[in-house]
């Protein structure tokens, strides 16, 4: 548990008695801060920025595996994919977000391909055309179109199985 305390503390690089908001908060300290103020620290950065590239450099190449299996699990987890859908609802507000997607949606192909889904939906909703089940696994499926110029000639599969066959072809 961290102490809650307004005294000064010292810092070890420079001995300048300073207030607590001068330090940067670090977990297992008595205080919850670093040994040594904001101002020391980034000047140590500073002066020692070529060796803390190698450094961290050499630390990803000897832990690459290790670190990949950990990102990966926690971009799986509910935190990841949360803070995933939180940038990139940031990310679609901001100028350049939209910007990107301005553009995407200028393309004519992608034109097509959103009336084509949008031809199916209408489809489905008249009863014109019927979902089914994958033609693969026979679970839940979603449209998959071979030609867009054909808007309602369809093949059902489910999403891996879309994936599987978009990374095939």
């Amino acid at each position: 548990m961290r102490a809650v305390t307004s005294d000064p503390k010292r810092c070890t690089r420079c001995g300048v008695e300073k207030p607590l908001t001068e330090y940067h908060l670090k977990k297992g300290r008595v205080d919850g801060h670093r040994s040594e103020c904001k101002q020391c620290r980034y000047k140590h950065d500073a002066e020692h920025s070529v060796e803390l590239a190698a450094a961290r450099r050499r630390y990803y190449r000897e832990n690459r595996e290790r670190m990949l299996k950990q990102q990966s699990t926690y971009i799986r987890s509910e935190k990841g994919k949360a803070v995933r859908r939180k940038a990139g609802r940031k990310y679609s507000a901001s100028a350049g977000g939209r910007a990107r997607k301005r553009a995407w949606l200028s393309k004519e192909e992608v034109k097509r391909k959103i009336w084509v889904r949008h031809l199916v939906q209408l489809a489905i909703k008249q009863g014109k055309l019927v979902p089914q089940g994958c033609s693969v696994c026979g679970v839940k499926a979603e449209a998959h179109h071979e030609d867009y110029e054909r808007p309602l000639d369809v093949r059902w599969l489910c999403k891996s199985h879309h994936l599987e066959y978009h990374a095939t072809h």
